[in-house]
C-alpha cells in the first residue's frame, strides 16, 4: 500500500510529451535532415506572432513599421537574430526611402507574395520564430509562457496572437494526454468495481485494487526514469496492456472463489487456485511478450518503446497477481476472521 501511494507521486510528476522526431526511423535521412536543420537554422517548427497594425495602410504606414520592429527586436533580444524573421528583418539595414519603396511595391504584390508577411486584409503583421522540431510540447509550453511574459512589456501585448503548429500541439496534446491518463485510472477503478460486482463481494474488489494499480504505476516509474515525460502513444500502450493484465486477477479470483465454494479453507483454496492458474497465466504472458518483442527491433523509436512498456506491464502484472493478490487475500481473510471471532465473543 505504501509503495502504491509513493508511486502516485511519480504519476502526478510525469509531464505530457510529444516530439515529432520520435516518429521518424532511426538513422533515416529525414531524421538526419531534422538534426541538421536544428543545428544550422535553429529548427523548422515555426511559432507565429500575429501583430495588429496601428493604422490602415499596412507597411506604407511608418507607425505600423515601427510596431513591427518593436516586436521583432524584442524577440531578437531573447533569441538569436537568425531564428526571428519578419519584414523588419529584411529591411532593417536599408534606408527609409528604400523601405518606403518596398512597402509600396508590397501593397500591389500578389497575395502569395504577401501572405508570409501581412494578412489579406492588411490588419495584421506576421513575425515568425524558429524552434527545434525535436522540442517537446512541454518545452514549447514553457517557451511560449516566457515569450508572453517578455511581450507584456509592450502596451499592446494582449492583442498579439501567438500561434503555430508547435503551440497548437503544446495546448491540445497536453490536454489529450492528461485526459487519457485520467481515463486509464478510471478504467482501473471500473475494472476493480466490475470484479466486485461479478463476484458480488467487496472483499474481492479490495484485494484486486493494489495488484492492478501497481503494474501501471511501476511502469510509469520506468517512464519517469527515462526523462520524466509521457506521450500519447505510451498512455495508449499502458491502457491496452492493462486490459490484458487485469485478466490475470480475474482468473485467480474466479478459481479461488470456486475452491472456497467447495468448502476449502482460505489457505488451501488459495494454494490450489495458484497451482491451477499460474502455468496458464505464465504461458499466456510469455506468448504475448514473445509476440510483442517483434516490434522491439523496429526502426521507429516510439514502436520499440511501446513494445518495452507492454512487456514490462504484463510481466509486472503477472508477478503482482501471483504474489501481491494472494498476500492481500490471506491478510484480509485473517482480518475479517479475527473481527468475526471478536463479534461472536
Amino acid at each position: 500500500m505504501a509503495s502504491v501511494i509513493a508511486l502516485f507521486y511519480v504519476h502526478l510528476a510525469l509531464e505530457p510529451d510529444y516530439r515529432i522526431t520520435n516518429y521518424l526511423p532511426s538513422g533515416s535521412q529525414s531524421l538526419t535532415a531534422e538534426k541538421i536543420s536544428n543545428d544550422t537554422f535553429g529548427g523548422r517548427s515555426l511559432i507565429f506572432f500575429s501583430v495588429p497594425v496601428v493604422e490602415n495602410g499596412a507597411m506604407s504606414s511608418q507607425s505600423n513599421r515601427k510596431r513591427l520592429g518593436e516586436v521583432t527586436e524584442l524577440l531578437v533580444d531573447d533569441f538569436k537574430a537568425a531564428k526571428v524573421f519578419s519584414l523588419h528583418s529584411l529591411w532593417q539595414n536599408f534606408g527609409e526611402a528604400t523601405i518606403a519603396k518596398i512597402a509600396v511595391q508590397l501593397e500591389t504584390a500578389p497575395e502569395s507574395a504577401r501572405q508570409g508577411y501581412i494578412s489579406k486584409d492588411g490588419s495584421r503583421m506576421l513575425v515568425s520564430l524558429r524552434t527545434p522540431s525535436s522540442q517537446s510540447i512541454t518545452e514549447t509550453a514553457v517557451l511560449v509562457k516566457q515569450i508572453k511574459q517578455s511581450l507584456n512589456k509592450l502596451p499592446y501585448a494582449s492583442k498579439i496572437i501567438v500561434t503555430g503548429f508547435p503551440v497548437l500541439l503544446s495546448t491540445e496534446f497536453t490536454k489529450i494526454i492528461n485526459d487519457l491518463r485520467a481515463s486509464l485510472l478510471v478504467a482501473v477503478l471500473m475494472g476493480i468495481v466490475l470484479i466486485g460486482l461479478a463476484t458480488r463481494s467487496c472483499f474481492y474488489a479490495v484485494v484486486a485494487a493494489i495488484p492492478n494499480l501497481f503494474p501501471i504505476l511501476l511502469t510509469e516509474l520506468i517512464i519517469f526514469s527515462r526523462g520524466g515525460n509521457i506521450n500519447v502513444t505510451e498512455v495508449v500502450a499502458l491502457t491496452l496492456a492493462f486490459g490484458i493484465a487485469i485478466d490475470n486477477a480475474v482468473h485467480v479470483i474466479n478459481v479461488f472463489n470456486s475452491e472456497r465454494n467447495r468448502g476449502k479453507d482460505v489457505q488451501t483454496a488459495l494454494r490450489d487456485a495458484i497451482l491451477e492458474v499460474a502455468p496458464a497465466l505464465g504461458a499466456s504472458t510469455l506468448i504475448i511478450c514473445a509476440s510483442t518483442a517483434v516490434i522491439l527491433t523496429s526502426a521507429l523509436p516510439i514502436l520499440s518503446i511501446i513494445g518495452e512498456l507492454i512487456i514490462a506491464i504484463l510481466v509486472i502484472a503477472l508477478v503482482a497477481n501471483l504474489t501481491i493478490l494472494p498476500a492481500n487475500i490471506l491478510t484480509l481473510a485473517r482480518v475479517f476472521s479475527s473481527k468475526n471471532s471478536k463479534e461472536r465473543e
